[in-house]
């Protein structure tokens, strides 16, 4: 079958369906669109109207269990903050390094919420565990975080430096300050985004963040 060209008509329509927050993989399937055409699109759209949004709200009882993760991470990759309406969780698994990362105040606040949000969070740091050499590596002040945070140790990985992708490919999500991780992730045929964290910098309006 021939890929639809893109119009002016055929771009509203992507539009359409991209502030309504279908999946850019649904509408792709119903245009016969290529993925990164109508990613492009409906990114620029809510590049455009992030200015204006304060929030975003998603009813997920009203949607299919299946597709509400998947919208929701559509949106919250856009820029808008969401409101989440609904009497079962949202069913995210969200993964966060440590280092520069987890450790640092603004990502703490960030993980606060997903948790409230019903989030199921997990560290996945490059961090040794146990002994190595002879050399004890105790973490305790990664643990004092997440003990704090009131993430569960048990959803907590010890990469050994070994590559991150091995261990987040069933996340949704996974915020680190690693670009070499962050494009591996995004390169992977798996459903986890990576999200990277490059800190934040003192401006003349406060701190901001350091994209």
């Amino acid at each position: 079958m021939k890929r639809i060209i893109l119009t002016p008509e055929v771009k509203s329509k992507i539009e359409a369906l991209g502030s309504k927050g279908v999946p850019d993989v649904d509408i792709v399937k119903q245009l016969n669109l290529k993925h990164s055409t109508v990613s492009k699109v409906v990114t620029e759209y809510w590049e455009r109207k992030k200015d204006k949004m304060d929030k975003v709200t998603i009813n997920i009882d009203e949607l299919p269990k299946d597709s509400s993760v998947e919208e929701a991470l559509a949106l919250m990759r856009r820029g808008g903050v969401i409101m989440v309406n609904s009497k079962r969780k949202a069913n995210l698994v969200v993964s966060f390094d440590f280092d520069n990362t987890l450790s640092e105040k603004p990502m703490q606040d960030l993980c606060t919420k997903y948790l409230q949000l019903g989030a199921e969070v997990h560290v996945t740091t490059a961090r040794r565990s146990g002994m190595k050499g002879g050399i004890e590596f105790e973490n305790k002040d990664l643990f004092e975080v997440t003990d704090k945070l009131g993430i569960k140790r048990e959803h907590i990985t010890f990469t050994n430096y070994d590559n991150k992708v091995n261990y987040v490919k069933d996340c949704d999500m996974h915020y680190d300050d690693d670009h070499v991780e962050i494009y591996h992730i995004n390169e992977h045929p798996s459903k986890c985004m990576g999200f990277l964290f490059e800190g934040y910098q003192n401006t003349d309006n406060g701190i901001a963040p350091n994209y």
